[in-house]
């Protein structure tokens, strides 16, 4: 394997990191909180076996680890070892133990070393070393309307979506999407931003449809509603069904107008330099289209290099795919594309295929998609008009990964290798990274690395390899 292949196949071992997903469905016992028991919510605090305290907001505990919005740190993870006690103020908790009993109460400190008590219907002392799992299931809503019948019914007028944070503020506009972890909002008077869920309260989703995707893969069609429960959503369609945000994989709106589904980015950029008077000019789109369980997906790259002493090369890459949602994590492909590559000898190579595939991992972090199943391609070399057909059988690996770490970065990584079935001996692999990187609202800086194999000897073929860095700037279509 090339040297540069190996490079490309480590950059993507890294970039598939595994990061944990933390969160459970909240049991179905719960205790009513009024208005008169809680006046005003109070922070929850750690308490530190070293003396120190932590202020903010649990998210959850599992694995040992505690997972807090802090007020001066953001959210950290802290190992129960270090915690001499917690304080869960003003809101309700669902604790699981070992042995699987449930507990709903109230978390208040207690004096002895790695324990909490819990007050709900009976009092509880439970130590850290024998809970499997909490989080919080309840926070004061005064700030939240009551979503009326009224409100949920279609109009000739589309209604705004309202997205509630956990510290009182809440912004109207309209949702654009969720990936990663983030709300992507078209908010009024603050244009696009991008939230994250565990700042979240709750979200009502005026009257528009959504699609919404589960880690689990499941698919809910219907209209959001706002939970009294923090960091949940109501999904109203044929069925009433409860999601909290952070087992939410994908959202998207379905619009009424057709015209209005198109979301994705459009760049380009130019590289020239003196020194071996290179000039490098690339343009690429990236649009993708949301019906219910369908998303089509439409990509183009274009990359043209060229100096004085030759003409130069161009690599165009135009690939137009739907992919349909099956039941778990399963979907199946439908692609087609068009190729040209002058450096590995390929005027043309248009492509028809079929497949399936299974996200092997579905978070709201990241996304590991395998795909596979058959490809007709329709070849034509530089140095001849005579077109020729031939079969292959496509391996895929498509992995995005979001960090929530400032800056806002998303990393998307391919590796598809392409075995010939109608070719002996012939097979083809293509690889590429991009790192894009949120630097405004409506803009994002990409940097892209590609990598090209093909074993076929062609006649006017430079190399069996074509590898390059591009650097695009893209404006977001809303």
């Amino acid at each position: 394997m090339p040297d540069l292949l190996k490079a490309f196949t480590v950059i993507f071992l890294i970039n598939a990191y595994p990061i944990s997903a933390f969160g459970q469905a909240v049991d179905s016992t719960q205790i009513v909180q009024t208005k008169d028991t809680l006046k005003s919510v109070i922070a929850d605090t750690l308490f530190m076996i070293n003396g120190d305290k932590i202020t903010g907001n649990i998210l959850s505990y599992e694995e040992g680890r505690m997972r807090i919005d802090a007020q001066s740190a953001g959210v950290i993870n802290v190992k129960y070892q270090k915690i001499f006690s917690v304080s869960g103020g003003s809101r309700l908790f669902h604790v699981k133990d070992s042995k699987g009993t449930s507990y709903i109460g109230y978390i208040t400190s207690s004096q002895d070393t790695g324990e909490i008590i819990l007050s709900g219907q009976q009092v509880s002392e439970l130590r850290f070393k024998d809970i499997a799992s909490f989080r919080p299931i309840k926070n004061l809503t005064d700030t939240i309307p009551p979503v009326t019948e009224k409100a949920q019914k279609p109009t000739g007028e589309e209604t705004p979506d309202t997205i509630y944070l956990k510290n009182r503020e809440r912004y109207t506009g309209s949702i654009l999407s969720m990936e990663q972890g983030r709300i992507k909002f078209d908010a009024q008077g603050s244009g696009v931003i991008n939230i994250k869920w565990h700042k979240i309260l709750t979200i009502t989703g005026g009257n528009r449809l959504y699609k919404v995707e589960d880690q689990h893969g499941e698919i809910y069609v219907g209209r959001i509603e706002a939970s009294k429960d923090t960091g949940e959503i109501i999904i109203k369609g044929d069925h009433t069904y409860t999601l909290t945000l952070e087992d939410i994989a994908h959202l998207y709106p379905l619009e009424d107008k057709w015209y209005r589904g198109f979301k994705g980015t459009l760049g380009g950029g130019f590289n020239y330099t003196k020194s071996s008077d290179v000039l490098n000019i690339n343009f690429d789109y990236n649009i993708h289209y949301v019906k219910e369980k369908w998303l089509f997906i439409n990509n183009l790259s274009y990359i043209e290099t060229s100096t004085d002493e030759d003409d130069g090369t161009v690599r165009l890459s135009v690939d137009l795919a739907a992919l349909y949602s099956l039941p778990g994590r399963w979907v199946l492909l439908g692609i087609n594309s068009y190729n040209r590559n002058d450096e590995l000898g390929i005027k043309s190579r248009i492509s028809f295929g079929a497949g399936g595939g299974y996200n092997i991992i579905l978070t709201e972090r990241q996304r590991l998609l395998a795909l596979t199943g058959i490809i007709q391609n329709t070849e034509r070399n530089i140095e001849s008009d005579v077109s020729h057909s031939n079969f292959e059988l496509p391996l895929t690996l498509n992995h995005t990964v979001y960090s929530f770490i400032r800056p806002d970065l998303t990393s998307t990584t391919e590796i598809a290798y392409y075995e010939g079935l109608t070719e002996g001996n012939r097979y083809r692999v293509d690889i590429s990274t991009d790192i894009t990187w949120a630097i405004l609202k409506w803009m994002d800086l990409k940097l892209s690395f590609y990598y090209d194999f093909d074993n076929k000897d062609v006649e006017g073929k430079e190399s069996q390899e074509d590898y390059g860095t591009v650097l695009s700037l893209l404006v977001d279509l809303k």
